[in-house]
């Protein structure tokens, strides 16, 4: 397992992302923000600083992280094949799924 000294667990877009000072992290898309703004994750639910842990109950009040929005861009082309045997039934179909890179500026 990975020992890491300073990192959070984060609600963003719905999804627990864990977040480390200077690290760039893929969420689910965050389409009300552009390229180049700030995002500020305000629902901490994990928060570890050395020895020092805190836990949200669901979230940790007072804690926010602040965030720089990279790009947004998708993901690599996943296929669905579906198919019913004996029963000329079968359907291939692709899927990108969109997401916001995001690269973590400060822990406050």
């Amino acid at each position: 397992m990975i020992q890491r000294e300073t990192y959070a667990v984060a609600e963003i877009a719905g999804k627990q992302i864990i977040l480390e000072p200077g690290k760039q992290v893929n969420v689910p898309k965050l389409k009300d923000y552009e390229e180049g703004n700030d995002y500020i994750a305000d629902k901490i639910l994990y928060l570890r600083n050395g020895d020092d842990v805190e836990i949200g109950e669901p979230y940790l009040e007072d804690k926010e992280i602040k965030t720089k929005i990279l790009e947004h861009t998708r993901g690599k082309k996943i296929t669905v094949f579906k198919k019913k045997r004996r029963k000329r039934y079968k359907i291939k179909r692709g899927h990108r799924q969109h997401y916001t890179v995001i690269e973590v500026e400060d822990f406050s």
